[in-house]
């Protein structure tokens, strides 16, 4: 296995270990499924390198290191496709935006992020908000303070404005500020963040893919080095508070076009044992866990 690839999976297996531990702890039944999440990998390969292919048994909990990366890695991979093919549509500029609200103890946590949805459901469907904006791309990540014990769910979006929005339909910092609270219905100013995507080619798209395609929740916000009752504090309210959720999703023209790469995926032929650029046979790869040597090793 490459070293990256190694580095990759390596790290973030013995990361959905710590997990199943916790699981374990907490007398959750889907500690098992966690421990044994990717025992096995089996990577097909282009003689000629033009692909290398994953396939592994993974458990798709939802806070499991293991299967977040992988999802991550398929919402980029997706995203990007969809950012190439709109930019080859029509003139467009990207947005920024993320959108926050006031960190709830954990008790509020569900109640808190149903709030969010409902208020990004109003904010989304405002008259001025259909003026501007062609599409969208929005995740939810959530943050935990480790020195206050507080949750902080929050909004990515990536937002496709009209060429014209920057010289005739620009919205100010503070009017961004002033729809938010009224979408979140809430007393206090909330934290809003506006930036613009610089007008750059495809390295800039990829970029953009990966800033706002990043995990919904982070590893490193819930398994603490050596603080086992935090962490499972932290894992039990989070899984709760997550389950059943969609995180990540496209809305208005950016929806349509998803569907449309989705649709012509589906159609296209797919040899699974043919390299889909030269139509080499692709060479198997086997590697298995270890968890006494707490890596993976290759089947010979």
């Amino acid at each position: 296995m490459e070293q990256r690839h190694q580095v990759s999976w390596t790290d973030r297996k013995q990361s959905s270990q710590l997990l199943a531990e916790s699981f374990e702890r907490l007398g959750d039944p889907k500690a098992l499924r966690v421990r044994h999440c990717a025992e096995w990998l089996t990577f097909s390969v282009c003689p000629a390198g033009h692909e290398k292919r994953i396939h592994a048994n993974l458990c798709k909990a939802r806070l499991c290191p293991l299967c977040s990366w992988n999802r991550s890695r398929k919402l980029f991979s997706q995203l990007k496709a969809v950012l190439h093919l709109a930019v080859d549509r029509r003139p467009i500029r990207f947005l920024f935006l993320t959108l926050t609200a006031r960190n709830v103890p954990s008790f509020e946590l569900s109640s808190q992020i149903d709030h969010l949805f409902q208020a990004w459901h109003r904010f989304s469907r405002r008259k001025w908000f259909r003026t501007i904006a062609l599409g969208w791309f929005r995740v939810l990540e959530c943050t935990y303070n480790l020195q206050d014990g507080t949750y902080h769910p929050h909004f990515h979006v990536l937002l496709v404005v009209i060429p014209s929005y920057f010289s005739k339909r620009y919205v100010r910092q503070d009017l961004w500020v002033y729809y938010w609270q009224d979408a979140l219905r809430t007393s206090y100013k909330p934290i809003v963040d506006v930036r613009a995507v610089k007008k750059t080619k495809n390295r800039s798209l990829d970029g953009v893919a990966a800033e706002v395609g990043k995990y919904a929740v982070k590893s490193t916000d819930y398994l603490i080095p050596g603080r086992p009752e935090e962490t499972d504090r932290i894992v039990q309210a989070l899984d709760r508070a997550m389950k059943g959720r969609r995180l990540a999703t496209y809305g208005g023209w950016l929806r349509e076009l998803h569907r449309e790469i989705r649709e012509s995926d589906n159609k296209r032929s797919f040899d699974a044992c043919k390299c889909s650029i030269c139509q080499s046979d692709m060479l198997r790869e086997v590697y298995q866990w270890s968890s006494s040597l707490k890596g993976y090793h290759k089947e010979r």
